[in-house]
């Protein structure tokens, strides 16, 4: 019963999880620099449930064939059941950090639970320390299974930590997906643990990769393929809504950003680079803003920042700085083969003013170009 219930349940969960990889895929969204982790955690995902399923159903057959096939599918089962959850502590790490310094370190920090679970693994072929296969073929779990299980966990909390210690970072959506996307794995896997034979945690963790993949294409539409961020589609709606806001007695303020000789780049270190000076310079505005703060990319090496209820002349002086402090603190590391710098067009929206979307992003242009000039 157990067997056909688990291996039913992994085969519904493996359908989900490939009709999401080919819808993916068929959107040319595999190598989109915010979606990749997610990509990792949907295959690293996809294997353990065919290993799990497998397993189930070699287990307590008779004749050595069988026997051997049990031994080295729970053993790659798991090898594999940590990556899933180290995928998972990476998809949040760049959702909070991006494709930064510190995200590139802890990427490594990360992955040292992952292969400790591996040397064991492997070790638990000579002192079946985490699983045993008797003679006739019967699975058990080893009397330190719980060292996988402390791993796991160590995943789930790393992550869970992380999102809410650096809530200000997040969107409220992202946030709350973040968060919540833990919680039927934590029940699959204490049922798992207290009473084997139990739907697995990676059945839920499947559900939650679904509400994830839903979020992913509610925002979509209007993201940057490249960057991430909000597109140009998005600024006109956004500045609009901001504006009916103004006339409550509620402005904002608008910052536009030119990466300077961003033509100088592509030449010299081709467009791979260039795309890569983008992604950066995304990750460093996300960095150095408010999570309320709309980013977006207006065209090509251009960036609008729109701050909703900032009308303070010196609170928007000092977002332009701290901007121009963490492009001076990236330069300073010397990562890229070259140095990253903005010109900047600052302003608040006047109210009662009576410029349409349009027109304030043609004077933040206009404020810019003034910048550059001066500089």
């Amino acid at each position: 019963m157990y067997t056909a219930l688990q291996v039913s349940l992994n085969l519904f969960s493996l359908v989900i999880l490939l009709m999401i990889l080919v819808d993916l895929k068929y959107q040319d969204e595999l190598h989109s620099p915010n979606q990749f982790n997610y990509i990792e955690l949907l295959h690293a995902l996809m294997i353990v449930l065919v290993l799990e399923a497998l397993g189930w159903v070699v287990d307590k057959r008779p004749g050595i064939a069988f026997r051997t096939a049990n031994i080295c599918t729970n053993t790659a089962y798991f090898i594999m059941d940590a990556f899933p959850a180290f995928f998972w502590a990476i998809y949040v790490t760049y959702n909070i950090f991006g494709r930064t310094r510190t995200y590139n370190r802890l990427r490594l920090l990360l992955l040292c639970p992952a292969l400790i679970n591996v040397g064991l693994c492997i070790a638990n072929l000579f002192n079946g320390w985490m699983f045993t296969v008797s003679a006739d073929n019967v699975y058990e779990r080893g009397e330190r299974f719980y060292l996988l299980v402390l791993i796991l966990v160590f995943y789930v909390a790393y992550a869970n930590l992380m999102v809410i210690m650096n809530k200000k970072r997040l969107s409220v959506r992202a946030y709350h997906t973040l968060l919540l996307f833990s919680i039927p794995p934590i029940i699959g896997g204490a049922l798992q643990f207290l009473f084997y034979g139990m739907p697995s945690i990676w059945t839920g963790a499947t559900l939650m990769l679904l509400m994830i993949y839903l979020n992913i294409q509610r925002i979509k539409l209007g993201a940057d393929p490249l960057t991430g961020i909000s597109n140009r589609r998005d600024i006109s709606s956004y500045i609009k809504d901001r504006i009916r806001e103004s006339a409550t007695g509620v402005s904002f303020s608008g910052i536009f950003i030119d990466i300077n000789n961003f033509k100088s780049i592509n030449d010299t270190h081709g467009h791979v680079m260039g795309d890569r000076a983008l992604q950066l310079t995304a990750d460093l505005l996300r960095k150095s803003t408010r999570k309320d703060d709309f980013i977006a990319r207006y065209g090509g090496d251009e960036f609008l920042i729109i701050l909703p209820k900032l009308e303070d002349r010196v609170a928007l002086d000092k977002m332009v700085s701290r901007i121009k402090n963490e492009f001076e603190g990236w330069n300073k590391l010397s990562i890229l083969p070259f140095d990253l710098s903005l010109s900047i067009g600052s302003s608040i929206y006047e109210k009662g003013s009576g410029l349409m979307a349009e027109q304030f992003i043609r004077h933040l242009d206009t404020l810019m170009y003034k910048s550059r000039q001066m500089s």
